[in-house]
């Protein structure tokens, strides 16, 4: 275990420029050190890691995969420890260098990224995201290791020791190439002509079945699934360009119809919905990043309506 009297708190602020400017002599700038003085403390911060930090690609240093994980704790350990210091700070967006790990569904992040990206660029261009995989069972390990500071997803809205909420309510249309037979007919769509078709089933997971199987169930049929993909994204192009048909959320289906020669309608029975909740540990609540962050995403949310 680390002695921290024997470390230099001082070191964090040098090692945090040194992670974004990825540059020594642009971090000596910036944290008012002579470049030997901040080469020497690299150097130190290499002993007390046991890793590089940074590496030297094409002339120019590149972060290691530790130095790249280090970086949104080290960012809250510092604003935590100015909060300490200075408790009325007030937390400005524009002055911010960090990095937001988000664990994110392709679902989720298909219908977010680009309302949320348009608007983090121009209030906090110091901000970067990062957005990795993620699944309802491995959600809580993803942010408990600090591998993820956010996850959004369909999960358990109460999970102990973590914080969530809800972000938007969803349900299921069916999605088809324009001219398509089950978009043509104006008659009453069926349970039984709704099956007469060749289904695509998306599933991240690799299940065989999915909310409209179990639809579909207790009537006593069952469709026809050609092809099963592991993304929403992947699934309308497919169907945009075969006669495949697709059971796709509302809100993801109204943004492919505008991109894509495919049109929708509604479902003939029943399907269970779903809600994408955004969740994260409870000690980090109150990290005015994270805070801030969650008020963005909302914001996004909004954007979508």
């Amino acid at each position: 275990m680390l002695n921290m009297r024997s470390v230099d708190l001082n070191l964090l602020t040098t090692l945090q420029a040194l992670l974004v400017e990825q540059s020594v002599s642009r971090a000596a700038l910036k944290v008012g050190l002579s470049q030997p003085a901040t080469s020497h403390a690299l150097a130190r911060l290499r002993e007390l890691f046991k890793d590089a930090l940074l590496e030297r690609h094409g002339g120019q240093l590149r972060r290691t995969a530790l130095a790249s994980e280090l970086m949104p704790r080290l960012d809250a350990a510092l604003r935590a420890a100015r909060a300490v210091f200075d408790p009325e700070v007030s937390f400005d967006p524009m002055q911010v260098s960090a990095e937001v790990r988000l664990a994110a569904t392709e679902y989720v992040s298909a219908l977010l990224l680009p309302p949320l990206m348009k608007k983090i660029k121009s209030e906090a261009p110091g901000v970067d995201f990062r957005v990795i995989p993620t699944n309802k069972l491995a959600v809580a390990e993803i942010l408990r290791s600090g591998q993820a500071d956010l996850a959004l997803g369909v999960f358990e809205p109460y999970v102990p020791g973590f914080r969530s909420e809800a972000l938007f309510d969803d349900d299921f249309v069916i999605v088809a190439r324009l001219g398509h037979p089950i978009l043509a007919s104006r008659a009453r769509l069926t349970p039984l002509c709704f099956v007469d078709h060749d289904w695509m089933l998306v599933s991240p997971f690799g299940d065989s079945v999915g909310q409209v199987d179990d639809a579909l169930q207790p009537l006593g049929i069952c469709r026809r699934v050609r092809l099963t993909v592991p993304n929403f994204l992947q699934a309308s192009e497919v169907a945009s360009e075969t006669g495949l048909v697709l059971a796709l959320g509302r809100r993801l289906a109204m943004r492919s119809i505008q991109r894509l020669p495919l049109g929708w309608r509604e479902l003939p029975l029943t399907v269970r919905g779903f809600t994408t909740n955004m969740m994260w540990v409870d000690q980090r609540n109150s990290d005015p990043l994270l805070l801030w962050v969650r008020q963005q995403i909302a914001g996004a949310v909004k954007a979508l309506a």
